[in-house]
């Protein structure tokens, strides 16, 4: 298959942004995306083209069904001066796990890895220099067969989209509070919490409005068929650095396969931090904070990277993790990735994929 380009002249190109910490993330768009039609049984040749609307049938399948996938990564400039993405492969393989649940075309990975390679050669000049600030990365796909009835759609958009952004949250890396109630659900058992589908993040709106009226920027999501058990914060991953060894939830189906969260185990292991993939109880959880024995507690992913939390807020108490400070293996496992990512710590995983 053929990338077309279809390019926008260079004096109608947007300005790049020269500040985008000060930038709402997601908000700023590049001049281009990259756009694909599956129609015929078949993916046709992409075209990279000029940001705008995709145009849909009010009956798209999309908008009553909500078939529809995402993914989220990033490219960064290395110390050397080279552009790479970040482990933007197992993105791809993620996004064609995605599609088989929600019963969506597979995608050719070599040719989806080269189009997204060659949508931000385009658009390099938007990829920002500044500390702390990247180019997010957006493929999506969407059913666009018209017609009213639960059924899988025969057509489909694959899109990508570019964004130069700062931090993810407006408070940058600092310790952030987070709220847990079993009043919410993120995800059940056999559902489709182990893929990154809109529904997942539609269905965790009210839980995360409900988080911010507590004074608390996240929800600490309790597993849906005991509420006993954390599961994700927010839209990340979660860990607990309790008496020395990290824990994490198991992948058993109602959480999201985190590659920052796969990221984390690996560095963990790498520099003799003990790591279990094990559910921990929230009543437990909260006395273990007071007792002193959990004394870090961080989230992970993409868009945030690592976040540290201070706080968490459950049932009728406010537990402090750290003194509200950042612990040393949430800095550590930040410093870690951060460094691979602009290529000051050694890529000794073969996690960056450069544009050249």
């Amino acid at each position: 298959m053929e990338i077309i380009k279809e390019l926008v002249p260079e004096s109608e190109r947007k300005p790049v942004i020269e500040d985008c910490l000060k930038v709402k993330f997601g908000h700023v768009f590049t001049d281009h995306m990259f756009v694909q039609e599956y129609k015929d049984g078949k993916w046709q040749n992409g075209v990279i083209k000029k940001v705008d609307n995709l145009s849909l049938h009010p009956g798209a399948l999309v908008l009553h069904y909500g078939q529809e996938i995402f993914e989220g990564a990033k490219c960064f400039k290395t110390a050397s001066g080279k552009f790479a993405m970040f482990r933007i492969k197992d993105n791809i393989a993620r996004m064609n796990r995605s599609a088989a649940k929600l019963e969506m075309p597979q995608m050719d990975p070599e040719y989806a890895e080269r189009a997204i390679k060659e949508l931000i050669k385009v658009d390099e000049r938007h990829i920002p220099t500044q500390e702390g600030c990247s180019l997010y990365i957006r493929p999506f796909m969407i059913a666009t067969e018209p017609g009213l009835g639960v059924r899988p759609s025969s057509n489909f958009i694959f899109c990508v989209l570019l964004c130069p952004v700062g931090a993810y949250y407006p408070e940058g890396f600092k310790p952030a509070k987070i709220y847990s109630t079993d009043k919410y659900s993120r995800s059940a058992p056999r559902g489709t919490g182990d893929i990154k589908c809109g529904g997942n993040y539609a269905a965790s709106l009210a839980g995360g409005e409900e988080a911010h009226k507590h004074g608390c920027s996240q929800m600490l999501w309790l597993d849906s068929r005991t509420h006993k058990y954390v599961e994700e914060v927010g839209s990340m991953n979660v860990f607990f650095v309790k008496e020395g060894t990290v824990y994490t939830a198991p992948l058993a189906g109602t959480i999201l396969p985190g590659i920052t969260r796969a990221s984390v185990i690996t560095l963990c292991k790498d520099n003799d931090i003990p790591v279990k993939e094990e559910a921990l109880e929230i009543d437990e959880l909260c006395k273990d904070i007071e007792a002193g024995r959990v004394t870090e507690i961080f989230g992970s992913g993409t868009a945030a990277s690592i976040c540290p939390v201070s706080e968490l807020v459950y049932k009728e108490g406010r537990y402090v993790v750290s003194e509200g400070k950042i612990g040393p293996v949430t800095q550590k496992m930040y410093d870690l990735i951060i460094g691979i990512q602009r290529g000051n710590v050694e890529d000794k995983y073969g996690w960056l994929t450069y544009l050249d």
